[in-house]
């Protein structure tokens, strides 16, 4: 636990912010993202990967840079002069600062009186706009112009010149009377405490918080800068801390003694009075809370952390007997349950289990109470005699352990003017074991950095997805860009490819009127004559075609009675070769017959052959006979050659089954040689497990002999025992024997 440097409430060893006024812990530079500390001159944190700015902190008040308020810790409101506001005219050329480049000189002095004001309003703050004691304008964060300079831009250019000179000369005149503020809009709170009788003479403490803010509407505005701010440049959230503390604490006191301590009625009428003493001159708002003075202190306990011993005394005769054991084995006498043992710190199940607890509690008062270990002991030490381990470490078991702490807990509490608001059994373990809940205490804090890992994947997927986002607009505004060019230069040349043929055919037409008036005049005198050619040519062309026409028709009646003749001898020639080869290829066709037959015969069977012969002759007279004989042969050859197939297929089927027998009979022999092995194991086997027994009850044997049973219930008792550990019964001692 440590000390908030700002309110002065404890904070947790892992908490990051004060949970009552959410200052960071950590002293040095942090992590807006995530609340990390920050490396000097670090521009990403190394928990969460969010782009910090590099850690600036102003010495001095707040001042104002090229139109950036760099806000001093605590300021609240700056005056910003003209000569420290950034020029519109200096972001008209892209890269080129003309303002830094015309500062100082009369051009630069010209541009600033026709000119526009700009300033960055800083995010959680409100530009304010005043013009003789009248707030003109409220600016939003972001960066902003104080007048409208495009509108006088655009008059120009509409034509309204008179308009436009006169907007100019009026800002000129008017630009001594305007100023600027920069106001936070955070809240300033201020409080206190103060105690209120509440009847029967007890007092109670109620702490009071108003939170101060300044209006968001221009009289509100106006108001604040000119009857608080006035004629300062500067003021802090310390300067209306003082002013305003003494005026809050003396009206919230009066409404609480005017309701009686009824905190409600307390609360309207504080805010009332506020609104109405300080608010209607001020320009500001006054929230009031009244809430009894209440702290949560937390106190992290742990019981039953003594180391446990493993034996105790005996109450008879003072021998160390072993915890567990129902009687001594010294003297016989009854030993009380290892729970029932008195002991300072220690905690005991019925059967003997030593058990530790982690307990959490959250109690409310003034002033934080002392630990109540003894109480928790006592409370814990009531539940576990009575219960073993088993029975504890269950769900039922650990939600009443946890029940038990807290009724006994609250009551003890409560007497002594403490409220008990939370306990939490956080875990158990026995003293020779682990934490049983620890596992559920890792599944928890892995848990946690999942869902932190998950919420950090997010945020980068947004940020990966607004980046694509920016880069498919910007691509998609590139390519419309160029299209658009693409366009307008192919409609530039369409153009002057249109142009340019309209002038070739303007030429091309001019060109050939002037060859038609050029003909017709030349056509004009000579016409007669060429017509009188033209007939000439025309009559001895026509006479000279005659003559080679008739020519021609004489040579082709001399051609074709040549080739008639030569026709006819080529006829006859070829009707006499036809005879000859008719001739001859009929004594061809039947050498051939009675080749084709000798040859068929020798390649046939007998019974083919006297088949053949049969049907031959059964065309022959009296051939029928024949015919008939040799048919019979042509089927008993068909018979034999049906019966030498079925033998073959016969010893085929035999082989195989030969086959098959081999490879049943191979199996077999394997099936056995693995049968044989398997025994040969087993016996192996059989024969280690029996050396195993006999040298196992050997050595029960030999420590059995060192021992002695009891003659009531037959525990297994040390060789100098007078009694038995487990019944109490006398054993027979050296007297007896």
């Amino acid at each position: 636990m440590s000390t908030c440097a700002s309110c002065g409430t404890e904070v947790g060893d892992h908490d990051r912010f004060c949970m009552s006024c959410g200052h960071p812990r950590s002293g040095g530079h942090t992590c807006h993202g995530c609340g990390g500390e920050l490396a000097p001159g670090a521009r990403f944190c190394t928990s969460c990967g969010t782009k910090v700015a590099d850690p600036e902190l102003p010495e001095g008040p707040g001042y104002v840079v090229d139109g950036e308020w760099h806000r001093a810790p605590g300021e609240f409101v700056r005056r910003i002069p003209a000569d420290q506001m950034r020029s519109a005219f200096a972001r008209i050329l892209p890269g080129v600062d003309l303002d830094a480049f015309f500062r100082g000189t009369l051009v630069g002095k010209l541009l600033d009186t026709v000119t526009a004001k700009t300033i960055r309003v800083p995010a959680g703050s409100v530009g304010v706009v005043m013009a003789d004691g009248i707030c003109q304008r409220i600016l939003p964060p972001g960066e902003q112009t104080t007048v409208d300079w495009l509108r006088d831009l655009s008059s120009v250019l509409s034509g309204d010149l008179v308009g436009a000179a006169a907007a100019t000369a009026q800002r000129a005149y008017q630009g001594v009377g305007f100023s600027f503020y920069l106001l936070d809009r955070r809240p300033i709170p201020v409080s206190f405490t103060h105690d209120v009788a509440t009847g029967g003479g007890a007092l109670t403490t109620v702490r009071a918080r108003t939170l101060i803010s300044v209006g968001s509407d221009r009289d509100s505005l106006g108001t604040f800068i000119n009857d608080v701010v006035r004629e300062r440049d500067g003021l802090s959230a310390q300067d209306l801390y003082g002013r305003f503390r003494a005026d809050i604490e003396q009206i919230v006191t009066d409404a609480l003694a005017a309701s009686g301590g009824a905190l409600p009625r307390a609360q309207a009428e504080s805010s009332k009075q506020l609104a109405a003493r300080l608010g209607s001159h001020t320009g500001l708002t006054f929230d009031v809370s009244l809430a009894p003075q209440a702290t949560i202190h937390r106190l992290d306990l742990r019981v039953g952390d003594a180391p446990a011993s493993t034996s105790t005394p005996c109450g008879g005769c003072g021998t160390q007997v072993q915890l567990g054991s129902k009687f001594c084995i010294q003297c016989g006498a009854e030993q009380p349950s290892r729970a029932e043992l008195p002991s300072d710190r220690a905690l005991f199940t019925q059967d003997g289990v030593a058990v530790e607890l982690d307990v959490v509690l959250s109690v409310q008062g003034t002033e934080p109470p002392s630990p109540p270990s003894e109480l928790i002991r006592g409370a814990a030490h009531r539940y576990l005699r009575d219960r073993d381990w088993d029975s504890v470490v269950s769900t039922e078991g650990f939600s009443a352990l946890e029940e038990a702490l807290r009724t006994t807990t609250s009551d003890a509490l409560a007497a002594l003017g403490v409220r008990l608001m939370a306990l939490d059994l956080v875990d158990l373990r026995s003293q020779a074991g682990e934490w049983a809940l620890n596992a559920r205490a890792e599944m928890a804090r892995a848990t946690s950095e999942a869902m932190v890992g998950r919420e950090w994947l997010e945020i980068e997927a947004d940020k990966l997805e607004l980046q694509e986002l920016t880069l498919a607009m910007a691509l998609r505004q590139q390519q419309t860009q160029r299209d658009h060019a693409f366009s307008q230069r192919e409609a530039a040349i369409a153009d002057a490819r249109r142009q340019a043929d309209l002038d070739e055919a303007e030429r091309q037409i001019a060109r050939e009127q002037r060859r038609a008036v050029h003909t017709d005049a030349m056509a004009s005198g000579s016409e007669a004559h060429a017509r009188a050619v033209a007939a000439a040519a025309q009559r001895a062309e026509l006479a000279e075609r005659e003559a080679r026409l008739q020519g021609d028709l004489t040579r082709q009646q001399a051609e074709v009675e040549v080739e008639v003749d030569e026709l006819r001898r080529r006829a006859r020639l070829a009707e006499l070769k036809g005879l000859a080869a008719l001739e001859a290829e009929v004594s061809d066709r039947e050498h051939r017959h009675q080749v084709e037959k000798i040859n068929a015969m020798g390649d046939r069977s007998e019974a083919q052959i006297l088949a053949l012969q049969a049907t031959e002759l059964a065309d022959q007279q009296h051939g029928g006979a024949f015919a008939e004989a040799l048919s019979k042969l042509a089927d008993a050859d068909a018979v034999r050659r049906e019966r030498e197939r079925a033998d073959e297929r016969l010893d085929a089927k035999d082989a195989r089954v030969m086959q098959l027998m081999e490879r049943v009979v191979s199996a077999a022999e394997e099936r056995e040689a693995a049968t044989r092995t398997a025994y040969r194991d087993a016996a192996d086997s059989t024969r280690l497990m029996a050396q195993t027994a006999v040298e196992s009850h050997a050595r029960v044997a030999a420590a059995k002999a060192a021992m002695i049973p009891c003659p009531g219930c037959g525990a297994e008792l040390p060789a100098g025992a007078q009694f038995c550990g487990g019944c109490g019964s006398q054993l027979a001692g050296e007297s007896s024997r």
